[in-house]
């Protein structure tokens, strides 16, 4: 009877629930990393919204482009770097 009380044991289903489907919990890791910079994100909008009704003036925040790969491409030309701005989520070059 010991062992199937330690079948029953929450932290054992648990257990087996994460080894038979690792790659749908890899998803949603990575789903659940991604929501506070998204929040941050939607946060610093917000308060550029208010500052604008408020009436002060609010530059367009800098728009950087970051390549975290480690594959040997070529870096992107300097014609698509200068001029791009932001414009409610959606860049605009």
């Amino acid at each position: 009877m010991h062992a199937r009380a330690e079948l029953d044991d929450p932290v054992f289903n648990v257990t087996r629930v994460f080894e038979k489907f690792p790659e749908q919990f890899k998803n949603l890791e990575r789903y659940e990393a991604a929501l506070p910079r998204s929040m941050l994100r939607m946060l610093h909008e917000l308060e550029r919204l208010q500052a604008r009704r408020a009436g002060q003036h609010v530059p367009a925040p800098a728009v950087v482009d970051v390549d975290v790969s480690l594959s040997e491409s070529p870096p992107p030309s300097s014609e698509t770097n200068g001029d791009q701005q932001y414009h409610g989520g959606n860049r605009a070059g």
